[in-house]
């Protein structure tokens, strides 16, 4: 799965599997004005949900915006069915 979110602030987003961090998932920056974002595998059962968050130990909230220099004025999220169990 891939993600990338266009931020102004300082901060991380990570994504959670059923409500529970998935650890290698933590993706961020401490400085500038370009967007947070990943590619990476995630295995998962059927049923099971994913969700993107800010990570809890983000100082302040994270706001997304259009308006970051370089980057896309979206937010996109790719999941890829890799393999089925």
């Amino acid at each position: 799965m891939s993600y990338e979110v266009p931020v102004i602030e300082p901060g991380q987003l990570v994504l959670y599997n059923q409500g529970l961090a998935v650890a290698y998932t933590a993706s961020g920056r401490a400085t500038g004005t370009t967007s947070i974002g990943l590619t990476t595998l995630v295995h998962m059962s059927g049923g099971e949900q994913l969700s993107l968050r800010a990570a809890l130990s983000n100082p302040s909230a994270i706001e997304i915006t259009a308006n970051v220099a370089q980057g896309p004025g979206y937010s996109t999220l790719l999941i890829e069915l890799v393999k089925a169990d």
